[in-house]
């Protein structure tokens, strides 16, 4: 019964973990396909030294809001990194609608989420791979510990304490020693 269960098991295991690399790679795609959609947006009503310039800021804001604000909610962190920006790019004279402002500040999160998406499934790679590693040298171990103990002692090596001498005694003279 135990083996019927570490069989069913092992299959479960590889299931679910294909299902989620497969959920992975749909949602990375998505937000490409998002984030392609807002870059071309931005670029149909900017130049490209303005959207570089409102790209970084909206970096900038987007990491304020993620480490100043932790404790608050998402829409109060995108109003406040809204507010940055908007600040920011008024002092270098950008003037850009909030629309856009918005766009910027959610395509920086959507490149923080994908990769740290990407961080995540490395890791658990990573780490499945070393699971899977320490498994086969468990096993190795456990191998050679049963073969070692099914062995016969041939002979005791023992060391006389007075000289150091190595004394090899077999199996019938080490009981009479």
């Amino acid at each position: 019964m135990q083996t019927i269960i570490e069989t069913v098991q092992t299959y479960v295991n590889t299931i679910v973990t294909a299902a989620a690399g497969v959920l992975t790679a749909f949602v990375l795609g998505g937000l490409n396909k998002l984030k392609t959609k807002v870059n071309v947006w931005l670029e149909a009503r900017t130049t490209a030294a303005q959207r570089e310039v409102i790209h970084k800021v909206a970096g900038e804001a987007f990491a304020l809001a993620q480490t100043a604000f932790k404790e608050a909610g998402g829409e109060r962190k995108l109003q406040e990194a809204l507010q940055y920006t908007t600040l920011r790019l008024a002092e270098q004279g950008i003037t850009v609608s909030a629309v856009e402002i918005r766009s910027a500040i959610e395509k920086a999160y959507l490149e923080y989420n994908s990769k740290r998406r990407q961080l995540l499934q490395n890791h658990n790679q990573t780490k499945k791979l070393l699971k899977r590693q320490l498994r086969r040298q468990y096993h190795r171990w456990q191998l050679k510990l049963r073969q070692s103990l099914h062995k016969p002692l041939d002979r005791y090596h023992c060391c006389d304490t007075r000289t150091g001498k190595s004394l090899k005694y077999s199996c019938s003279s080490a009981s009479t020693h």
